[in-house]
């Protein structure tokens, strides 16, 4: 296996093609990403994420890769109750849990991925509804252009004339400073 600075597990390819699009903004080439993302159609995403965490977690550590990140949509279920099956994931398998101080990051969209999408693109979201049909991977690519944008380029953090994106979308946005060298403050209710 060769060597990649960031690892990424996810679920599905829209949740892949943003994460990559967002690291390939930031100047990560293909060859230093590697992503696990779950093939569709082939049973449960979600499953996917929770049985891979442990040994990539495992092996972040080991190679001392610069950062890992896993997402995971909540679903139905609460934000904290999905971190709280990851960090039981890698205690199920002997592995300790994701630390405050480590460059592993574990991102969990409310309901789905593509509510980031819609309130990145300037479109209609919440935190309710199932998005997840009406999207494709030129709306993940455009999502994480955007978030580049108004993270690196706007600096102010929201979208003028925008409420507040999901609350969850700020752990994303607290990978910039540990993973791509630049300062950034996350705004007040982002």
């Amino acid at each position: 296996m060769s060597y990649s600075e960031v690892i990424v597990v996810c679920e599905d390819d829209a949740q892949g093609s943003f994460i990559r699009t967002f690291l390939k903004k930031r100047g990560y080439g293909h060859q230093r990403i590697r992503v696990l993302g779950f093939p569709s159609g082939r049973g449960s995403g979600a499953k996917f994420v929770l049985d891979k965490v442990a040994g990539e977690l495992k092996g972040f550590r080991a190679w001392r890769a610069k950062a890992l990140i896993v997402m995971i949509d909540a679903d139905t279920h609460e934000v904290s109750q999905r971190k709280a099956q990851l960090n039981k994931a890698c205690q199920a398998r002997d592995t300790a849990a994701r630390s405050a101080e480590e460059t592993a990051l574990f991102l969990v969209p409310k309901r789905n991925i593509e509510s980031w999408f819609r309130y990145l693109n300037n479109q209609e979201w919440n935190e309710t509804e199932n998005f997840r049909l009406a999207t494709n991977d030129g709306l993940a690519k455009e999502a994480a252009r955007n978030l580049h944008r108004m993270c690196f380029l706007d600096f102010d953090g929201l979208a003028p004339g925008r409420d507040d994106p999901n609350s969850y979308l700020a752990d994303f946005a607290g990978v910039i400073p540990w993973a791509f060298g630049k300062s950034f403050v996350v705004p007040s209710g982002f």
